[in-house]
């Protein structure tokens, strides 16, 4: 059986260790001593900004290029972007060699193309390669973009009527990143 004095001890030194634990969390007010006592603790989240792009698909030209007879060429896909700030950047890149965007295929010279982005809200801008399009703004309220209709955003690539009538035949590919960060 442990004694008054020994009980008395270990109910003061665990109040002391509670008092030094709670010490940490700040109380913006501290409680009276009386029959009950009362305090306000802050309690902070700080949730960082966070982005999501889902839904890429490839885009295929190969069905309007079987039948082209002149003129520009476009592809586009509507993608979903989710950002917990509302607003992003873009930023898109490819992976040829030479400068700006360029599809390649073997033994070919390279075939350049535009690509241009569209947010829910604007109209399409051009993209230059590397550089991020700042401002673009998203109402997606989760990563599937549930409530805009599955989609919110569009890139669209563009091959140039010239650029297509100086192409030699051959299966020209290519490969776009696409970088969304929050604003």
């Amino acid at each position: 059986m442990m004694s008054a004095s020994k009980h008395f001890s270990r109910v003061v030194l665990s109040a002391a260790f509670a008092a030094v634990s709670l010490s940490g969390f700040a109380a913006t007010q501290d409680g009276t001593r009386g029959n009950s006592s009362q305090a306000n603790v802050d309690v902070n989240a700080q949730v960082a900004a966070k982005v999501q792009i889902t839904g890429a698909t490839a885009i295929d030209l190969d069905g309007q290029l079987a039948s082209w007879t002149g003129g520009d060429v476009s592809g586009q896909d509507a993608l979903c972007v989710w950002s917990s700030t509302e607003a992003y950047n873009v930023t898109i890149t490819d992976n040829s060699a030479a400068a700006g965007f360029n599809l390649t295929a073997t033994g070919q010279s390279e075939l350049p193309y535009s690509v241009s982005w569209a947010d829910e809200s604007s109209a399409a801008d051009s993209i230059v390669h590397g550089s991020p399009l700042a401002a673009q703004g998203t109402t997606a309220n989760n990563k599937n973009c549930t409530n805009t209709g599955g989609t919110n955003a569009t890139l669209t690539v563009t091959l140039a009527e010239a650029d297509l009538e100086a192409a030699r035949a051959a299966d020209y590919t290519g490969e776009l990143t696409v970088v969304v960060a929050p604003e």
